[in-house]
């Protein structure tokens, strides 16, 4: 049988079903989150790092402006420009300035920072991987529900 959510806080019961929802959305995505952070440290990455390279590889060979990866980052309060200048650094990505507006840069994907993040795929799919068994149908039902949470 699975632990519920009080067993797992060791609280014996929530004020509401609200706050037990919202209380279980945090506590999962909290594992999960841990469970991938570790995969990127391996690779010498951030959670936000390697978002940076997910959403340059999806728009590869195009570059993006600093504010469009904002946009598209799932952590919506990460410091992209900080992010940018660190894989940079490691050669994974690439800076260009605009030649219409000296204060826009665009940034695409390097070959190096395409390799690593091949690299990764496979042992993203490993860890993403649920340790719990669902039906497809159960899946598709939990992510339509998730989904109403949705902005």
């Amino acid at each position: 049988m699975s632990t519920t959510i009080e067993k797992h806080l060791s609280v014996s019961q929530f004020p509401n079903l609200d706050v037990k929802l919202t209380t279980t959305i945090l506590v999962v995505a909290s594992i999960r989150y841990n469970t991938v952070t570790l995969l990127f440290k391996k690779y010498k990455l951030s959670y936000e790092q390697y978002n940076v390279l997910r959403i340059l590889r999806g728009s590869h060979p195009n570059t993006l402006r600093i504010k469009e990866i904002s946009m598209r980052m799932m952590e919506k309060n990460s410091n992209v420009p900080r992010l940018v200048d660190k894989l940079g650094k490691s050669d994974l990505i690439f800076r260009e300035n605009s030649d219409i507006d000296k204060r826009e840069s665009y940034v695409g994907i390097t070959e190096k920072g395409l390799q690593l993040m091949k690299s990764i795929d496979e042992p993203f799919l490993e860890t993403m991987k649920l340790k719990v068994k669902m039906s497809d149908e159960e899946l598709i039902s939990t992510i339509k529900t998730l989904e109403k949470f949705l902005p």
